[in-house]
């Protein structure tokens, strides 16, 4: 049986054991030993990181009643030391010790029951039993939850048996029997609990609503707890002072001027959109008039059309298949456009005219490593090759009036 140090002192980061089995798996080596301070993942908390004699400590579970350490290499000998890394550990003890706060306060203000919690990297999600929570509400579990904190509530852990619970005032029912670990906060939250938790409620910080989510049918509240609330807020700090700067605004200014500016962006686009319509219209009416003649008196419109949107070169695409001179049976359409770094194709037809597209497929678009597809009339794409673009309008034409003659 290993001695568990993380639970007769949380705040212990380093120490000395012995090895009392050690085996290899596809994880690693398994090593387990006489005494730790490595916490083994479980009720929601994840397991500590660290290293043994210098070797990084990769996972920690408990499974059939032993704690089993994950390590990269074999240790060389049967004594080793142990160090946690603190930071990650107290992290942790914040995020559950913030939990429970909120959880408590949850259940008393409103009788929110927590359904689930995670304990995530980046952000604590606690999931409670309601279609929904008015804002108000979650802006007063927060203060309510801080104020907790600021009083520097003693966190106890207290053990018992599972025949005596009915002493304690449980948030929820005991998930475990036999001996039974409680963790208390004065009236505030009582729980039975097996991860590690800060000394006092002071020691967890802060605590800050970032969102909430809809999960299940039950709303899922996102929070920043501990130094991550610090970091939240002074990022948030810097980006709202970058703002400022950025739109010579006050702050209380800040969104009007935000919300002015994307109007005008808005009005912008689209008068850039209709400029672009305009230049496909006179591009294709200039392509038009330098349309060639095929042996079977159709005609061949090819040619570039820059700085046009895939969707504005398309349409373009269509209407000069469309078009009817009198001189003609039909429109073979070939169109090209760099846009940006990226170079867009559009092919389209004449209605009743046949573009054998699998055989354009192989001779066409190796030469602008080009990919896409389509179905008659209309064909799109894509490539990557912009020196090929003169080659492909000029094999596209050699294609066409091939493909005419061998019908004459």
């Amino acid at each position: 049986m290993t001695e568990k140090l993380y639970y007769e002192n949380p705040g212990q980061t380093e120490f000395s054991a012995r090895i009392l089995g050690i085996e290899k798996d596809k994880k690693g080596w398994k090593v387990v030993l006489d005494r730790t301070c490595f916490y083994p993942e479980g009720g929601g908390q994840p397991a500590d990181r660290g290293t043994i004699n210098g070797i990084s400590v990769i996972d920690v579970q408990k499974e059939n009643g032993k704690i089993f350490h994950y390590l990269n290499d074999k240790p060389e000998n049967d004594h080793i030391t142990g160090k946690v890394d603190w930071d990650h550990r107290f992290d942790y003890m914040q995020q559950h010790t913030g939990q429970h706060i909120l959880s408590g306060v949850l259940k008393r203000m409103g009788d929110f029951d927590t359904v689930s919690v995670h304990q995530g990297e980046e952000y604590t999600t606690i999931e409670i039993a309601q279609q929904e929570i008015a804002e108000e509400e979650i802006y007063r579990a927060e203060d309510l939850a801080n104020e907790i904190i600021n009083r520097n509530i003693p966190v106890e852990a207290v053990w018992t048996t599972s025949d005596k619970l009915d002493a304690f005032p449980l948030r929820r029912e005991a998930k475990v029997t036999g001996k039974v670990r409680i963790i208390r906060i004065d009236d505030i939250d009582c729980v039975a609990c097996g991860g590690l938790h800060t000394a006092t409620t002071g020691e967890v910080g802060l605590v800050k609503n970032i969102g909430t989510e809809r999960i299940r049918g039950r709303v899922r509240l996102v929070w920043k707890i501990g130094k991550r609330a610090y970091r939240d807020y002074r990022q948030k700090t810097e980006i709202i002072s970058r703002l400022i700067d950025m739109f010579s605004a006050r702050l209380d200014d800040l969104i009007e001027k935000i919300e002015k500016q994307q109007e005008e962006l808005v009005k912008r686009a689209r008068t850039i959109s209709e400029l672009q319509k305009r230049l496909a219209e006179m591009s294709a009416g200039i392509l038009c008039e330098k349309a060639v003649e095929t042996p079977s008196g159709n005609r061949i419109v090819v040619g570039r059309m820059d700085d046009i949107p895939m969707d504005s070169l398309r349409k373009a695409a269509i209407k000069l298949a469309e078009e009817d001179s009198g001189k003609a049976v039909g429109v073979y359409v070939c169109l090209l456009g760099i846009e940006g770094e990226r170079l867009n194709w559009c092919l389209s037809v004449s209605e009743g005219l046949d573009l054998p597209f699998d055989r354009i497929r192989r001779e066409l678009l190796p030469v602008i490593g080009g990919k896409g597809g389509g179905k008659y009339p209309l064909w799109q794409g894509i490539g990557e090759k912009i020196e090929g673009l003169n080659l492909f309008l000029e094999n596209f034409k050699e294609i066409i009036n091939s493909m005419e003659r061998d019908k004459s």
